[in-house]
């Protein structure tokens, strides 16, 4: 690389110019808009503020507007297709699709070596709409997204209290549950049949303590902003009291 830089940087930067402009005429008619009214916001902007971290453009609308049937609220971020970066914007917020190949012909399904979905959206539990249409808003161009203040409204009359370390004596609670079908979002499944239905996260009394028991592994090195919840979650809840 260090030589490519040195000898051949005319050509790099040519080439890497030549590059953006022909993704910034690709893409025109596709939006993705970023809905503010979403309970997790702050996992938005940081969303968000991953995408400018890859050089890719986000748009803040200053007012409501609407698409088709849908009323987007002031504050929800609009990333357009069309431009230089276009190549991050479609690995970061579109699924990725295993192809179908197999050990051999009519056999089975080659498991992948590694994962193979990474949409980052998906990852973060938030909710990211693809449109297939230019989007007419204003907007203004977000350099780095912020956290908005929060508040607490209303005046209910009633509130409930649940200890999250009493479980009714049961002998086991689940806590999350699999889809019957259609697991898949992104990327790769084998076994869907499986575990269609079933537990993916149950706690249950032991002593004093409680265990919880994930059905997937939180840990591993590509886990998602949404499994970092039921990890730590089930780390200060899982201990003796």
């Amino acid at each position: 690389m260090l030589r490519v830089a040195s000898d051949d940087r005319e050509a790099l930067l040519y080439g890497a110019a030549q590059m953006a402009r022909d993704e910034g005429r690709n893409g025109a008619s596709t939006t993705y808009v970023i809905p503010a009214d979403q309970a997790d916001f702050p996992t938005v902007t940081k969303l968000v503020d991953k995408l400018r971290w890859n050089n890719i453009r986000v748009e803040r609308a200053v007012k409501p507007f609407t698409v088709g049937d849908r009323r987007y609220p002031a504050g929800s971020y609009l990333v357009r297709e069309a431009q230089p970066y276009r190549a991050a914007v479609l690995d970061l917020l579109n699924p990725q699709v295993y192809p179908d190949r197999r050990l051999y012909p009519g056999g089975p399904l080659e498991p992948p070596y590694d994962i193979t979905g990474y949409t980052l959206s998906f990852q973060m539990g938030v909710t990211v709409n693809k449109l297939n249409q230019a989007v007419r808003a204003e907007t203004v161009a977000v350099d780095w997204p912020t956290v908005p203040t929060g508040a607490v409204a209303g005046a209910p009359k009633y509130a409930y209290g649940l200890d999250p370390r009493v479980n009714e004596g049961a002998e086991g609670v689940t806590v999350a549950t699999w889809p019957k079908t259609k697991l898949l979002k992104s990327g790769f499944l084998l076994g869907e049949d499986v575990i269609g239905g079933k537990a993916a996260v149950v706690t249950a009394k032991v002593g004093d303590g409680q265990v919880v028991m994930i059905g997937f592994k939180p840990q591993h090195r590509a886990q998602s902003h949404g499994t970092y919840k039921l990890l730590f979650n089930a780390m200060y809840l899982g201990g003796h009291r």
